[in-house]
């Protein structure tokens, strides 16, 4: 198969993906959302500030807010079933709490120093249960205190989580259909993700024709698989030397106290 041809099938997925992304959104089913009625958020009496060069950044007061006032923001909305909570006015946190309710997702919370600068971070995680595994070690947000303020470096899901290697590095893996999946390598210092290189996998074709093609940057992530002049293609042994550098933890987080 020639580059030219190949392009064309990922072209295709690419739309495919990006039609998928539209119909979740109109559905009501995107994790993140940046304009929630102001009528239909629970402010938090304090403010968070949130600076992620994957997201915008909100610099808000954060003298009062501590860790554990996050922990407990999170655990008073499982309790009281709600799918979103906010920190601040301008922080949503998806919950996925459906996925709590029907045993697929145990949420608990780690103090973990990722890059040995002496200062923890705070890691919103999930555990295995009896019904699921496939989660467990996933972190889906993860806070830092940098100059006194505490700041929220990610807000994951289950299709876009985050895990520690051993080495330090932030490992992301995205994906929103079952055509292309996403693993992108961070280094994180003192509340920032500078991003070391990104492979993305997909299928292009269905049944016996299926072929997977291998896409690499160390520039972009799966998000920016729209503009595939961007990537490099690449052969699956390079792809797995790459993702086989980086080894996954997979840590026991404390559970959440919610109501069942």
């Amino acid at each position: 198969m020639n580059n030219r041809h190949i392009k064309s099938n990922i072209i295709f997925i690419v739309v495919w993906t990006i039609c998928f992304l539209l119909l979740l959104s109109s559905c009501g089913m995107q994790i993140k959302s940046n304009n929630q009625d102001e009528s239909e958020i629970t402010h938090a009496k304090d403010n968070i500030q949130v600076n992620s060069e994957e997201g915008a950044s909100n610099a808000i007061n954060a003298e009062k807010v501590t860790f554990q006032d996050i922990i407990d923001t999170i655990g008073k909305s499982i309790s009281d079933n709600s799918n979103n909570c906010s920190v601040g006015d301008d922080i949503i946190l998806s919950l996925e709490l459906s996925n709590i309710k029907q045993g697929y997702v145990d949420l608990g919370y780690l103090f973990v120093d990722i890059d040995n600068d002496g200062e923890e971070e705070l890691l919103i995680g999930t555990n295995a249960t009896e019904k699921f595994d496939d989660w467990a070690g996933s972190i889906y947000m993860i806070f830092a205190t940098v100059d006194n303020n505490v700041i929220q470096v990610v807000n994951g899901s289950s299709r876009n989580c985050y895990y520690v290697c051993e080495d330090g590095t932030v490992a992301n893996i995205s994906f929103c259909d079952g055509f292309s999946i996403g693993y992108s390598f961070f280094e994180y210092r003192a509340g920032k993700l500078n991003l070391i290189e990104s492979v993305i996998r997909i299928v292009s074709g269905l049944g016996d024709t299926a072929e997977t093609i291998w896409l690499y940057s160390d520039s972009y992530t799966y998000e920016e698989i729209y503009d595939i002049e961007k990537f490099d293609i690449i052969d699956e042994e390079k792809a797995n030397m790459i993702r086989e550098k980086y080894i996954f933890t997979y840590p026991q987080f404390t559970p959440l106290n919610h109501k069942e």
